[in-house]
Parts: C-alpha cells; sequence; structure tokens
C-alpha cells in the first residue's frame, strides 16, 4: 500500500484538478493525516475556500476504498449540492465509478 503522500497526491491528478496544480499542491500535515486515519474512524474536514477540503476528502475515500472497503458503505456528508455534485464528480473518477 502506497504512503497517505503519495495516494493523496495521486488522487488529485486522478480527482481532475489541473496538472499544473496537482503537481504544485503540498498536503499539510492535517490533511495527510486525514487520509491516513484508519477506516473505523470518523472525522470532519473544515477550511477557508480553496485550502484543499475537498482534494482531501477524495484522497481518504479512494483509501479506503483501495485498502478494500465497499465504497457503497462510505458516507460523506457535504454542505451544498453544488459540493455534493463537485465531491460526487471527482469521487467517481478517483475510484472509476
Amino acid at each position: 500500500m502506497s504512503s497517505p503522500r503519495a495516494t493523496f497526491e495521486c488522487m488529485l491528478a486522478d480527482a481532475g484538478l489541473a496538472p499544473d496544480r496537482a503537481s504544485t499542491y503540498s498536503p499539510d500535515a492535517a490533511q495527510r493525516a486525514v487520509v491516513g486515519l484508519p477506516a473505523e474512524a470518523s472525522g470532519v474536514v473544515v477550511g477557508a475556500p480553496g485550502s484543499g477540503k475537498t482534494a482531501t476528502l477524495v484522497a481518504r475515500v479512494a483509501a479506503l476504498v483501495e485498502a478494500g472497503l465497499d465504497p457503497d458503505t462510505i458516507l460523506v456528508l457535504t454542505p451544498s449540492r453544488q459540493t455534493a455534485t463537485a465531491l460526487r464528480d471527482r469521487l467517481g473518477l478517483a475510484i472509476d465509478r
């Protein structure tokens, strides 16, 4: 299994972020911690616009699926339909669904 940071960076690219943004974006310690949490852990991702919340969630879900968790058992809540649509689209790209 790859490291949380490598998984995060791959998922950024796979999630449809522009190649220049994906290649220059470096997750901070808190974002890497979210991606690397055990499968049974839950959490809340909060941050300012453009801080990487969606990319962090995409990487987290992709890491869980990569670890063998059924994607249909993962619940991700968002504050709006627009955010939910963006997250759903990026997750679909990241986990081939």
